[in-house]
């Protein structure tokens, strides 16, 4: 009989609910406990922390919660015990009961309320609950109660939400009602469906799951939903779409469950056997040798059909027949009678029907085989004669495996002989990819395959065809090389173009040599990549060689431009000429956007940026003009003599420096005398005097130059006429520089002895024509900008 299972929500028939606390850890998805019967459970994990809000000091967090609803039928005394599986007393349960009518999303305070631990509290056992003779409606939590509360009282049309938690410990438990209130019934049905017989199951039939529908309600309306798991019934997902023509699979699908639900919440939970009289699914094949060569053979039918019955589980019960086609056999027309039959390779059909029930049948393929040589018999394997020395004597090198060239049983291996005798004796040829025949023109090869358990023995004839090599009337194909830095020049050729365009409809194949064309191997396809050569073509008619042709393959020079990659454009001087090396057909400048710029072989430069430069041969072949080109791409970067912004100058030190600031694209290096440049615009250490500044763009776009002046004097002279220290002046200063400045010259005393100007040879140490003796002499030197320095020097004798 099918199962009911009895679990939430469901009529239990005295037999305690099992449940999954899984699916009920949440208040929203409380359980519905329908009828008095008991309780069983494995509470494991939790959802929303529903109590955390609460301030009952009984309350304590959910650890391993179910909810349970309890909607109140009958009026009465509410009463129960939570029995754990394990009688640790360390496993600890706690309980929580709200209501009545509560809201999951607005709990109050619970009514009940037990988190008593069995352990701390002394206790000799760890069962909880509401029992008589208690009169505390809270306890907990730790050592506080004896784990046991009140009766509830309980009216009709009430609902109470019962929580029960497992803080501590493992394992599952049942929960027994001892009070006497009712709870809502489940739903109404007459009686369970029987299980449903199919009559010759096969995958992929239609079942219809309803047609015991009537068995559960008399209601015309009656929809119960129908799942493959009890898992999807529990939780009402995914229920079969329609179970009217549910699509049936060998042993895929066994049993089916049933959920009906009751208005009140509650539902109940059946098992529908599906019971498929599944007859056979062997395969059943029979091969036979061809050794007559005439591709037929004898099959046994009585021996046939006694294979099928062995594969019964009892033969009797059925009568089996043969047809010669699926139609005969579905309609019982015209059996098979003969004890055997002569056949090719046929399917014959296999009707299977119950004794007791003859509508009731399965139809059945059996598969005969007669595996014939794959070689027919009289082949022969022409092949064209073109060893270069002699294609004319009939004597020339065959790869005897293209008689076997398109096979299609893999599993097939053969050994060839030159002559029967051979074959007797086991002399195989050795190479037969590579054999010569040894009888000019047509030589008989005698072979022995072996496949799918037979060994058959045929022969074929060889015919060499001699054969001169013929020029195909448009060669040579043409192209240009691909990589001109290659040592030698090679290029792609497509050859099935070439074999579309030059052997339409023919079949063809092409080799790099006779040798390879005559044992047909190293066949070249596709695109080839190739340096200049000569290819040869086997044109065949059903593996068979009906000649040859030859054509080349010719690799046109690429050019190799040497011209530069970066190129400089001074921007304060456009344009910038560029000029192509010579020796090519064509010239093609473009700029970065692949415009053409320019088809001459000089060009002038405007902007910065990248450009291409493309060079290319004329080649006057086939009739036509063909160019092969290389595009060389460079780069074009802008540059410029340096603008001079500044000059700062720290001068009249003990260590007189310079340092330059400049503007410009260029890449610049700075110099003081012209020769030896720096990276830096930096100087130290200067001698005080005029210097040239020159500041190089590296990039080639100029020099550009800056007089500066260093201020300084010299710390003695010697003005004795002998032409070398006589003077004394300030360095830096002359008619050019600071031409307006004032130099004053004083003793020791502070007397103005002298006044130099900037543009003269400086003082000689005399006053009013008198020389002055040798002592220290200071002087004050006033800048048009309005510097002042004061110093000393010493006048030596």
């Amino acid at each position: 009989m099918p199962t009911r299972y009895l679990l939430c929500f469901l009529w239990l028939f005295g037999l305690p609910i099992l449940l999954s606390a899984q699916r009920s850890n949440d208040c929203i998805n409380a359980v519905t406990v329908c009828g008095n019967n008991a309780i069983s459970s494995n509470v494991t994990g939790y959802g929303t922390q529903e109590l955390s809000q609460l301030t009952s000091s009984c309350v304590f967090p959910e650890t391993n919660s179910m909810w349970f609803e309890l909607n109140i039928a009958e009026s009465g005394q509410l009463a129960f015990t939570i029995e754990p599986n394990s009688n640790a007393i360390s496993v600890d349960y706690d309980f929580y009961i709200f209501g009545p009518n509560p809201e999951c999303g607005n709990l109050n305070n619970p009514i009940r309320c037990s988190t008593t631990n069995p352990e701390a509290a002394a206790l000799n056992t760890n069962h909880t609950g509401l029992r008589n003779g208690e009169s505390d409606t809270s306890e907990g939590p730790g050592s506080d109660g004896n784990s046991f509360l009140a009766p509830l009282t309980v009216t009709s049309g009430e609902r109470y939400l019962l929580l029960v938690n497992r803080p501590h410990g493992n394992g599952g438990f049942d929960l027994n009602w001892s009070g006497n209130p009712l709870f809502n019934d489940p739903p109404e049905i007459l009686g369970e469906p029987d299980p449903l017989d199919f009559c010759i199951a096969y995958a992929g039939m239609e079942v219809d799951l309803t047609q015991n529908n009537h068995q559960m309600s008399a209601d015309p309306s009656f929809a119960p939903a129908f799942y493959t798991s009890y898992a999807d019934a529990f939780d009402a997902t995914d229920p079969i779409e329609n179970p009217n023509a549910f699509i049936w699979e060998h042993t895929a699908i066994q049993t089916i469950y049933i959920r009906i639900n009751a208005e009140n919440g509650c539902f109940e939970i059946l098992e529908l056997p599906l019971n498929a009289q599944t007859f056979i699914s062997q395969v059943f094949a029979y091969n036979k040798c061809d050794l007559n060569h005439n591709g037929t053979e004898n099959f046994e039918l009585n021996q046939i059909a006694m294979d099928i019955g062995a594969a019964l589980a009892d033969a009797s019960s059925f009568q089996i027949e043969l047809f010669s086609d699926s139609d005969t056999a579905e309609n019982n027309l015209n059996p098979l009678t003969q004890t055997a039959l002569e056949t090719g390779t046929t399917i014959l059909y296999a009707r299977i029907s119950a004794q007791s029930d003859p509508s009731c049948f399965t139809t059945l393929p059996i598969n005969l085989k007669v595996i014939e040589s794959p070689v027919p018999a009289g082949a022969e394997l022409i092949q064209c004669d073109v060893v270069p020395n002699n294609s004319t004597d009939g004597l020339t090198q065959s790869d005897l495996n293209q008689i076997f060239k398109d096979l299609l049983e893999p599993d097939i291996t053969y050994e060839f002989y030159t002559s029967d005798a051979n074959r007797n004796q086991g002399n195989v040829i050795d190479q037969p990819q590579n054999f010569t025949n040894t009888q000019a023109f047509n030589q008989t090869i005698y072979y022995r395959v072996y496949l799918n358990e037979c060994t058959l023995d045929g022969d074929f004839i060889l015919n060499v065809s001699p054969t001169t090599v013929s020029l195909n009337p448009v060669s040579p194909f043409y192209a240009c090389a691909e990589n001109p830095s290659e040592p030698e020049a090679q290029a792609t050729f497509d050859l099935e173009e070439i074999r579309a365009l030059n052997y339409p409809n023919l079949e063809t194949s092409f080799y790099t040599s006779l040798h390879d064309l005559s044992l047909e191997q190293n066949e070249i396809t596709g695109n080839h990549y190739s340096r200049s050569r000569t290819v040869y073509v086997r044109i065949e008619e059903a593996n068979q060689c009906q000649g040859v042709e030859e054509f080349e393959l010719v690799v046109n020079p690429t050019p190799t431009p040497d011209f530069a990659e970066q190129h400089i454009l001074c921007t304060d001087n456009p344009p910038l000429p560029l000029k192509a090396p010579a020796g090519y057909d064509i010239y093609r400048w473009y700029n970065a956007s692949r415009e053409l710029i320019s088809e001459n072989a000089k060009v002038e430069i405007t902007d910065t940026g990248t450009y291409s430069l493309e060079v290319g041969y004329r080649y006057d072949q086939n009739n036509s003009i063909t160019y092969c080109t290389t595009l060389k791409d460079f780069n074009v970067v802008g540059s410029n003599k340096a603008l001079i912004k500044d000059v700062a100058v720290s001068d009249l030190t003990e260590n007189n420096t310079l340092s330059v600031i400049v503007s410009g694209d260029g890449e610049y290096t700075y110099s003081l005398d012209g020769i030896v440049f720096q990276n830096e615009p930096n100087f130290e250490d200067m001698e005080a005097g005029i210097h040239r500044l020159y500041i190089k763009d590296e990039l080639g776009c100029g020099i550009s130059e800056k007089d500066v002046a260093i201020i300084g004097y010299p710390k003695f002279f010697t003005p004795n006429n002998d032409s070398h220290n006589d003077f004394w002046r300030i360095y830096g200063v002359n008619k050019d520089f600071n031409a307006d400045a004032a130099i004053y010259i004083f003793n020791r005393y502070g007397a103005l002895i002298a006044e130099v100007r900037p543009d003269s040879d400086g003082w000689n140490g005399t006053l009013n024509g008198t020389p002055l003796p040798a002592s220290d002499y200071w002087f004050k030197l006033q800048l048009p900008n309005g510097r002042i320095h004061t110093g000393h020097f010493s006048l030596k004798r």
